[in-house]
């Protein structure tokens, strides 16, 4: 985005949230923080919190809704669980499953395949490690997303056209809530 970009998004802040006075430093704050976005995501995560907020967007709120913008809702350890369950389902201890979410093979295998299929534990603690896992490594990898600059705009580029797609650390697009099976030794 450049700087001109940045002052048009200031100004449409300024307009929707008139109550709150803007300094000198706060618009080049702003515009330092905001500049590695990409012009037309920073417009959407401005359109979406001008509808939802109640007070000025921080620079942080504006990251994390740009991040939903391009990348959706962060999912959660229960949704992704359901993933691993129909895998230990359909795969089994010696397939090999492949998940389309990034974040649910890094648990997966953080835990170990073949401990979840065939492990000494009850399903409920499985799913509780499971769950603590995934959403440690979600939350790290979606913190790198916004905070990083550059990485957000790097990620969506990745992208195939419509977005909404959690993202590895290398940028990588991978599908939420899908699995795709590929049974076989390792």
């Amino acid at each position: 985005m450049t700087k001109a970009q940045v002052i048009e998004i200031v100004g449409i802040l300024s307009s929707v949230f008139p109550d709150q006075k803007w300094s000198e430093a706060t618009c080049k704050a702003y515009e330092l923080f905001l500049v590695d976005l990409d012009y037309e995501l920073a417009q959407a995560a401005v359109r979406r919190l001008a509808s939802t907020a109640k007070f000025r967007p921080s620079i942080a709120e504006i990251r994390e809704s740009a991040a939903v913008e391009a990348i959706g809702e962060k999912r959660s350890g229960a949704d992704a669980w359901g993933d691993v369950i129909r895998a230990i389902r359909y795969v089994g201890s010696y397939g090999a499953p492949s998940f389309d979410d990034p974040f649910t093979a890094r648990a997966v295998e953080a835990l170990g395949w073949r401990n979840l299929c065939l492990g000494d534990s009850s399903e409920a603690s499985d799913r509780a490690r499971f769950c603590e896992v995934y959403d440690a490594v979600a939350g790290s990898e979606r913190r790198a997303l916004v905070s990083e600059p550059g990485r957000l705009n790097d990620a969506v580029k990745g992208l195939p056209s419509g977005g909404n797609r959690p993202l590895l650390r290398d940028g990588g697009p991978a599908q939420a809530g899908s699995i795709s099976f590929r049974v076989g030794r390792r």
